[in-house]
């Protein structure tokens, strides 16, 4: 059987990863979305024979993807598009979708809807898919009592500034986005100098396992073949590793309509003779470093302010009115003047919610 696949983020390098691979193994994306890139969601919608494309840029495209989505059954939506333009969509899908597998790697999706989100898929008989490697990597935390786990760490590889000696006040734009190991968009890559990335992660993962901040923290290995840790409470510690391709978990969702992985996923040991694992630096350039604490006692709500903080820093940074070293001073000055213990009542209550933030913090 072939599922029917609705994509979000088409247009990105998952996107296209993604499309490749369906079009090796004669599977067809039935609808694609980008966000504003019309012209290239065209050309892959002739490449990979496409059957519907929208732009959730376009006001007119938005609501033909709206009735799309309430006349059809998929079998696997991906989100592979990042910040949150795709979350009333999540939201309107789960009136009609049943046994649907959500792919997810969007983590403004998972942060902003928290647990009330991934319950709400889980209660309408579909699944939830996580595939950043480090959520990938522990997903048989599914069928793990939660209590056994005393830690989770996830890692980070460093990025271009962890393990040098490099001046942050003066770097540039440039510096901050020459990660050293991985091709990514400009934000992901921002947050990856920065270590940001990793706090989105740390609340990524307590979202999807229902796990407590508390217990989730993150290593340092620069290599990156360790992509997450387990430490359960009778002192076994259980390491994940897998090769470094994005497409071992962007095609796992295949497994379930019959398609097997037909690229070579081995890790070859030989190349990975050592490798090394260590607790953050007391480093003083990260100004994060010395927030993990308060960071960690965060509620939903405080993540939201976060996650919608930094983005806003972020176009500051990017427009040259804000310094990179004051990206996160930024952030914490600004989360005090927002509420941090609203409670909400509803997925779309969560929307009105971001909407008002950003508003005021315009």
């Amino acid at each position: 059987m072939k599922p029917k696949i609705l994509l979000f983020g088409a247009t990105g390098v998952l996107g296209l990863k993604l499309l490749k691979y369906l079009k090796k193994i004669n599977i067809n994306v039935n609808t694609a979305v980008c966000f504003k890139n019309v012209k290239l969601l065209k050309k892959y919608s002739s490449d990979y024979c496409i059957k519907n494309t929208f732009s959730i840029s376009n006001k007119v495209d938005k609501v033909l993807l709206e009735n799309n989505i309430r006349k059809n059954k998929y079998d696997i939506i991906y989100f592979l598009d990042s910040n949150l333009t795709s979350f009333p969509l999540i939201i309107s899908s789960l009136k009609s979708q049943r046994k649907c597998i959500y792919a997810i790697a969007n983590k403004d999706l998972v942060i902003a809807g928290g647990r009330m989100l991934i319950n709400k898929i889980l209660s309408t008989s579909n699944f939830v898919y996580p595939l950043d490697s480090e959520h990938f990597s522990l997903i048989d935390l599914f069928s793990h009592n939660i209590n056994s786990v005393k830690e989770v760490f996830i890692t980070a590889s460093g990025g271009p500034f962890y393990f040098t000696s490099k001046n942050l006040n003066n770097v540039s734009k440039k510096e901050v986005l020459n990660h050293p190991k991985w091709n990514m968009g400009k934000d992901i890559t921002t947050n990856s100098s920065n270590f940001i990335n990793k706090i989105f992660e740390i609340f990524e993962l307590s979202v999807i396992y229902n796990l407590p901040l508390s217990k989730i923290d993150f290593l340092i290995s620069k290599n990156a073949l360790v992509h997450s840790v387990i430490v359960y409470n009778d002192g076994r510690y259980i390491f994940n590793a897998f090769k470094n391709d994005m497409l071992i978990p962007l095609i796992k969702p295949l497994e379930y309509f019959g398609y097997k992985k037909n690229f070579n996923t081995k890790l070859n040991l030989e190349d990975h003779k050592s490798f090394r694992l260590e607790y953050r630096k007391k480093d003083k350039r990260f100004k994060i470093f010395d927030k993990i604490n308060i960071i960690k006692k965060f509620s939903h709500c405080e993540q939201i302010n976060f996650l919608i903080l930094n983005k806003k820093a972020q176009n500051l940074y990017f427009s040259s009115k804000l310094r990179y070293i004051d990206i996160i001073d930024y952030i914490f000055t600004n989360l005090k003047n927002l509420n941090k213990n609203y409670k909400f009542r509803s997925l779309n209550d969560i929307v009105k919610y971001i909407n008002n933030v950003n508003d005021k913090i315009k």
